[in-house]
């Protein structure tokens, strides 16, 4: 456990005993703990008499898990949109659609599949509109130019230069 999260104090709201077992369920090495110093809501300081302002929190439930050597890490902070929310069992899905033993432990294949492939359509239509606007310009530089000076295969010609006082 880890000595800077307490699992539960005093201070942590009431959840009914069958999230805990959903979660053991789920994953044998994943527990509930309440962290009361989850969010920062206000920085430490000193106030205009001179006196010091400690720094503000607010707890939230986090779900946490050890590993096959006993070292404990981080999963999933509770919350939704930033703000506090009970454990429910939106939680339980949110954690399955991300837990690595849908794919057989393959990091690889989770990081295709949830990211890659998850964010084709957005990098194919990113790459169509760099082409789009690399075209526009291509199009104006070619508008701008006179026959004289841009040829059709894409040279450029020096046009012969005019004296100033020259009219015919």
């Amino acid at each position: 456990m880890n000595p800077m999260l307490p699992a539960r104090d005093c201070d942590a709201p009431y959840v009914d005993p069958w999230f805990d077992e959903a979660l053991r369920r789920f994953d044998h090495r994943m527990y509930l703990a309440w962290n009361p110093r989850a969010v920062l809501t206000g920085w430490a300081g000193y106030n205009l008499d001179g006196s010091y302002r400690a720094p503000q929190f607010e707890g939230r439930f986090v779900v946490r898990c050890r590993d096959q050597y006993g070292e404990d890490y981080f999963v999933k902070s509770i919350e939704v949109d930033g703000e506090y929310a009970e454990p429910a069992p939106w939680i339980l899905d949110d954690l399955y659609e991300h837990h690595l033993a849908r794919w057989n432990a393959d990091i690889f294949q989770y990081a295709q599949e949830r990211i890659h492939d998850h964010n084709a359509e957005y990098d194919r239509r990113l790459w169509a509109e760099s082409d789009e606007v690399m075209d526009d310009a291509a199009r104006q530089i070619a508008f701008a130019l006179t026959p004289k000076q841009f040829m059709h295969r894409g040279e450029f010609t020096r046009s012969q230069r005019k004296r100033v006082n020259d009219w015919f």
